[in-house]
């Protein structure tokens, strides 16, 4: 039962990364949007770089997962 939880739990951060790299780049093109217009983007900048220290983090959480499944598998018969 544990491979099979960890193999859920990578599937659930599959989609989280897909999602937030789909969400970042719409983030990229409203800060586009932003400059092309002559508005501040300081906030929005920001905010970027918040969800792409936070896209690190899930990448580095799946990788924990990986690692976890490898090391569950390495162990079966």
């Amino acid at each position: 039962m544990i491979l099979e939880d960890e193999m859920r739990d990578l599937r659930l951060a599959d989609n989280a990364i897909a999602a937030a790299r789909s969400r970042i780049g719409r983030q990229l093109e409203l800060l586009q949007v932003l400059e092309r217009d002559g508005h501040d983007t300081e906030l929005a900048e920001k905010l970027l770089a918040e969800m792409r220290r936070t896209l690190q983090t899930m990448i580095e959480h799946r990788a924990i997962i990986a690692t976890a499944i490898g090391s569950i598998k390495s162990k079966k018969p």
